[in-house]
C-alpha cells in the first residue's frame, strides 16, 4: 500500500470522529413517548387549518425587492378582525383608511335600504354632498276652516346623481299626496304654494270637525335621482264661530232726499266656514236691495252707494233716523250684523205730517194733536194759534202753543190743550193755525177748522 492510499484513510476517519462528536454534543433525548412533543407543522399548502401565536408578515419588501402583487389573498371564506365573522369581512372596532372605495352603504337594521356611491365624482368635484332642505314654513298658524295658508320652503341638490327631480307636499295622514315632477333636474326649488284648510274630502282631506280646533304635520318632500330630504312643521287650524264684521260705515250720516248718495263700506272675516253672501238691509220694515255673492270665501268687503230717498220700497223707509244693517251669512248659516245709522230728511223746509182738532165743548177748550218733521235745516219754532180774524174782539183769547227749539230737533209732536172764554155768540166754526219754521227762515202752516159749542 503505498504512503498516499494510507494518507487519505486517516484524514477520512479524522472527519467520520469529529463529527460524531459534534452531533453527540447537540442532541438531547426526548422528553415523552413519541410521538408527543413533536415539532409543530410548519405553515404549507395543506387544507387543515393552523395556528401561529406569534405576529406574521407577509410579502416584506425592501430597498431591492419590490412587492408582490398581492400580499394577502383570501378566495375563499370570512376574515374577522375582533370577532367571530358573520360578513365577508366583520371588524369590531374603527377602521381608518386613507382612501376608501364604497359602491353603498346600507342601514344594518334594514339592509335593503342603501345609500348609493356612484355619484361620488360629484361630490368630488365640487357639488353638495345631496338634496337638502333649507327652509320650510306655514303662514299663518293658526288658520280658519276655510281660509287659505301658504307653505314656502327652499331645498338645494347638487349636480347630476344629486339634482332635485320632484317633489311632494301635503298634510300627514292624507291621501292628497302625490308627487309634482321637477323638469330640467335643477340643483335649487322653491316651493310657494297656497292652499285652502277645507274639511271637504275632494279638496285637503282634512276631515276633522270643522268647529272644532285641530293641529296637523305639513310635509314637504324633496327627492333627487339618489336621496331624499323630508321636512315637518305644524299646521293648527282653528275654529272661530260666526263671521266677524268690522269697519261698517256711512258717508255721509246725514242726508237730503232725492239729493244725497250715501256710501257704505266694510269688512268681514270667516269664522268657521267660508263666506257666502252679504246684503243691506232697513231695520224698519226689513227692505234689501238684495243679496250679493261672495263665492264661498275668507272674507267679504261692502262697497255700495244708494240714493237716500224715502220711501217703503226705498232702503231709507223714513224721514229722520234710518238704521241700516249690514248681514253677512257662512256656508253653515251663521249671520253677523253691524248696524249704523243715517238721518235723511226731505227737501227744503220742515213737513207738516198731521194736524187735528177735537173737543171744542167745555167753554170751548180744543184738543191738538199734530206732527211735523224737520226738513233739511233744523226746526226753530213752531205754534198753534187761533186765526186773528175770526176772534171776537171783546171774547177773551184763546191759549196758544208756541216753542223756540235749541237743539235742531228732529221732529215737533203736539198732543196738547188749549181753549178760551166766549159770551153771546153762540156755537160757531173756528179756524186754528198750525206753524213750523227752520234755520234757513223756512215756514210751513196748515189750518185746521173745528166747531165751538155752547
Amino acid at each position: 500500500m503505498s504512503n498516499k492510499k494510507i494518507f487519505l484513510g486517516i484524514i477520512a476517519l479524522a472527519t467520520i470522529f469529529t463529527t460524531s462528536a459534534l452531533a453527540q454534543a447537540v442532541w438531547n433525548n426526548p422528553t415523552q413517548t413519541p410521538p408527543g412533543d413533536n415539532v409543530a407543522t410548519p405553515l404549507n399548502v395543506s387544507n387543515i387549518m393552523q395556528t401561529k401565536v406569534g405576529g406574521l408578515i407577509l410579502n416584506a419588501g425592501d430597498a431591492t425587492h419590490d412587492p408582490a402583487t398581492y400580499g394577502l389573498l383570501v378566495p375563499f371564506g370570512k376574515v374577522g378582525i375582533g370577532i367571530n365573522p358573520t360578513q365577508t369581512l366583520d371588524v369590531n372596532g374603527n377602521i381608518k383608511a386613507v382612501k376608501a372605495y364604497v359602491d353603498q352603504v346600507c342601514n344594518k337594521a334594514n339592509p335593503t335600504q342603501c345609500l348609493n356611491f356612484s355619484d361620488v365624482a360629484n361630490i368630488v368635484s365640487g357639488a353638495t354632498s345631496g338634496v337638502k332642505i333649507n327652509l320650510f314654513s306655514v303662514t299663518p298658524s293658526p288658520v280658519v276652516y276655510g281660509q287659505t295658508t301658504t307653505w314656502s320652503g327652499t331645498a338645494t341638490g347638487g349636480t347630476g346623481a344629486n339634482c332635485i327631480t320632484r317633489y311632494r307636499a301635503y298634510v300627514s295622514g292624507s291621501t292628497g299626496d302625490q308627487w309634482t315632477s321637477v323638469s330640467g333636474c335643477p340643483s335649487t326649488l322653491t316651493l310657494n304654494s297656497s292652499v285652502v284648510t277645507d274639511y271637504n274630502q275632494r279638496s285637503f282631506y282634512l276631515s276633522n270637525n270643522p268647529y272644532s280646533s285641530n293641529t296637523y304635520s305639513v310635509i314637504w318632500e324633496v327627492q333627487g335621482v339618489n336621496q331624499g330630504v323630508t321636512s315637518v312643521v305644524p299646521l293648527t287650524v282653528a275654529a272661530q264661530g260666526t263671521p266677524s264684521v268690522t269697519l261698517f260705515t256711512a258717508s255721509p250720516t246725514t242726508a237730503t232726499s232725492g239729493v244725497d248718495t250715501v256710501a257704505f263700506s266694510g269688512s268681514a272675516s270667516q269664522g268657521t266656514a267660508c263666506i257666502t253672501r252679504h246684503r243691506l238691509v232697513s231695520n224698519v220694515y226689513g227692505y234689501s236691495p238684495g243679496w250679493i255673492s261672495t263665492g264661498c270665501t275668507e272674507s267679504a268687503t261692502l262697497s255700495v252707494s244708494y240714493l237716500a230717498t224715502i220711501g217703503i220700497y226705498s232702503l231709507f223707509n223714513l224721514a229722520g233716523a234710518n238704521s241700516i244693517i249690514w248681514e253677512v251669512q257662512d256656508s253653515a248659516g251663521n249671520i253677523s250684523r253691524q248696524t249704523v245709522t243715517v238721518n235723511v230728511w226731505p227737501q227744503g223746509g220742515p213737513t207738516i205730517d198731521s194736524f187735528t182738532l177735537s173737543g171744542g165743548g167745555n167753554r170751548g177748550l180744543v184738543e191738538v194733536a199734530a206732527h211735523a218733521t224737520r226738513g233739511q235745516y233744523c226746526i226753530t219754532g213752531y205754534s198753534v194759534v187761533p186765526d186773528p180774524s175770526q176772534t171776537p174782539s171783546n171774547e177773551n183769547p184763546y191759549d196758544t202753543l208756541s216753542a223756540s227749539p235749541t237743539d235742531c230737533p228732529q221732529y215737533v209732536n203736539i198732543d196738547a190743550n188749549i181753549g178760551g172764554y166766549y159770551d153771546a155768540f153762540g156755537p160757531r166754526d173756528m179756524t186754528f193755525i198750525f206753524s213750523v219754521s227752520d234755520s234757513q227762515g223756512n215756514v210751513v202752516s196748515q189750518n185746521q177748522t173745528i166747531t165751538i159749542r155752547q
